[in-house]
């Protein structure tokens, strides 16, 4: 067959077929010279069986629009497939009812590591409440278990260090249950030292240095008892009212303070209630202005204890007490009685006058023109 047109960039050519309607279709290139396609009986010479090795293989070849983002795209329109940069094919599986709905950016937003805010989407795992509680065995998997509020159970074992920060509560059970009670029990880590007696539930200890141990407590009153000593004299613990002997240990007390002691003397002591009546010249009376002296001179083995003056009259009265050694006595009290009443005492307040001097009381009339008898009395304790 003749060229149609030499400018056309398909031409058809004889090539001897008896058939003149197969024809050979060739293509030109841009120079001109002729391109002739292979030849293929079928369609069949570009399938490839599945299984068959990559390597020799032939097909078509299917592009795509590489993009940095997510493709829009305008619906009822034609428009490439989009990967990534890295290669990655850009896919949106859209939910359906009763499926799962999927987004092509999940991956890279399942949440911080740390210290970063929440995503916006995140995997969440999950865990399963059952009243009874698997038992596993090695290598097998599990959910991770809850209690009914939601808290993963943890089990501590014994041989791994907790850390904890804050506040640990347990809960032991009811406070009044004596089986809910928690027990310590003190070691040195070879050692242990003793339960609690089983009755009473008491706690006993020896006070040991190792190999000495001190005195257990009285058996029948459960009272402790101790040993004051220096390592070679005993301190004396003796019955009530036992008076110690010569021979007797001491034991010495320092006092850094001030103590304020009651020394009770163990010195016998005689009560003094020495009276006086001045009655004058022939029971007559003391004159009036005039005065009557009681005497009373100190013989005990210290001093006297001088306790109170009584004094009594029936009119008008004046006392004077006058302590000191005999001829050097000195003024101590004054006082006198009245119409209303004619007793006169004077509280001396324990003063002491030592062995050897007087106590005076003179008593004077203070009475007008009038005579009168005069009465005193020294009460006190001879020491």
């Amino acid at each position: 067959m003749a060229d149609i047109s030499s400018n056309l960039p398909i031409r058809t050519l004889n090539d001897g077929i008896s058939n003149p309607a197969d024809v050979t279709v060739g293509v030109l290139d841009s120079g001109g010279a002729l391109i002739t396609p292979a030849k293929d009986a079928s369609v069949t010479g570009l399938q490839v069986s599945q299984g068959t090795a990559l390597s020799g293989t032939k097909g078509s070849l299917i592009l795509a629009s590489v993009l940095a983002g997510n493709a829009s795209y305008t619906a009822a329109q034609v428009s490439p497939l989009v990967i990534s940069t890295t290669g990655h094919l850009l896919v949106d599986v859209a939910s359906s009812a009763g499926g799962l709905a999927l987004d092509a950016t999940i991956v890279a937003e399942q949440g911080p590591l740390s210290g970063a805010a929440t995503a916006t989407k995140s995997f969440i795992v999950g865990g399963v409440y059952t009243l009874a509680r698997p038992t596993l065995t090695n290598t097998q998997q599990s959910a991770i278990q809850l209690d009914a509020n939601g808290c993963v159970l943890v089990n501590i074992d014994e041989s791994v260090t907790l850390t904890v920060q804050g506040t640990v509560t347990s809960n032991q059970g009811a406070p009044a249950a004596i089986g809910n009670a928690w027990y310590v029990r003190p070691t040195d880590g070879t050692n242990t030292m003793p339960m609690l007696d089983a009755v009473g539930r008491a706690g006993y200890v020896h006070i040991t240095d190792g190999t000495n141990v001190m005195p257990t407590m009285d058996a029948i009153s459960r009272a402790g008892f101790q040993k004051l000593t220096d390592g070679t004299t005993t301190a004396k613990v003796a019955a009530g009212s036992t008076l110690p002997a010569a021979s007797d240990p001491a034991l010495i007390t320092t006092i850094r303070d001030t103590v304020n002691v009651n020394v009770v003397s163990s010195v016998a002591s005689a009560p003094v209630a020495d009276f006086d009546a001045a009655s004058g010249v022939a029971n007559a009376g003391i004159a009036a202005g005039a005065s009557a002296t009681h005497t009373y001179l100190v013989v005990a083995t210290n001093y006297l204890v001088l306790e109170n003056v009584h004094a009594s009259a029936s009119g008008k009265l004046k006392i004077e007490i006058k302590i000191g050694p005999v001829g050097s006595e000195v003024s101590k009290w004054v006082g006198f009685n009245s119409t209303a009443n004619a007793n006169i005492d004077i509280p001396c307040g324990g003063f002491k006058v030592p062995t050897g001097q007087n106590v005076l009381v003179i008593k004077t009339n203070e009475e007008n023109a009038k005579a009168q008898n005069l009465y005193d009395t020294v009460v006190g304790e001879n020491v």
